[in-house]
């Protein structure tokens, strides 16, 4: 049986809920965020898995993907990231690893996942980040690697652009202040499609 917040199809079923907010957690925290995490994907997994005419190997991929990058987070051992986790009913589906580099003028994203049924959660849980990068004095710069073409296409929908605009290369960055995408609002940078929304609570 598909839980009650189940709404037709798979990006539905954990559509952001404006109550639920971002919450950083402390390192020790991180470990038990992504068994949690897990356990929702596997639960959600079983869930479809009766539904018919939902299931394709499209949806296999983005939990399979999903699965390699929360193994990732359980070997993190640097204790001076911050990692944000955005939560549904006190259960992360979405989590974000974020650290400093001083010899780069960006913080960088390692580890960023998100529910496979999840919308908007990536966006909110990366403009939390790029507030992050303001207060480090990174200019709400952002560094990543997109990992795929298709996690490429949706970072470009949030204003990245790619480092190697010829070649193959996954390296992005993000520059708030020259993206028509994101404006300042009390001095913080703020996606426009989400403006009078407060995600971080």
């Amino acid at each position: 049986m598909i839980p009650t917040i189940y709404n037709g199809s798979p990006q539905d079923f954990f559509y952001r809920l404006n109550e639920t907010p971002i919450k950083e957690l402390p390192f020790h925290e991180i470990k038990f965020a992504v068994a949690q995490m897990r356990d929702n994907i596997d639960e959600w997994r079983k869930d479809l898995d009766g539904a018919a005419g939902t299931w394709t190997k499209g949806w296999t991929k983005r939990i399979n993907d999903a699965n390699a990058v929360l193994r990732a987070m359980e070997r993190v051992t640097n204790e001076a990231i911050v990692t944000l986790g955005y939560f549904a009913q006190n259960s992360p589906i979405g989590l974000l690893i974020l650290e400093n580099v001083d010899t780069i003028d960006f913080a960088y994203i390692p580890l960023f996942v998100t529910h496979p049924g999840s919308e908007t959660v990536g966006g909110a849980l990366l403009e939390e980040a790029v507030k992050k990068s303001q207060d480090s004095g990174h200019c709400g710069r952002i560094f990543l690697r997109s990992g795929s073409p298709e996690a490429a296409k949706a970072y470009e929908k949030m204003g990245f652009e790619r480092v190697d605009l010829e070649g193959e290369g996954d390296e992005m960055t993000l520059d708030p202040s020259k993206s028509e995408l994101w404006h300042e609002v009390e001095g913080k940078w703020q996606l426009k499609k989400f403006e009078g929304q407060k995600f971080f609570g």
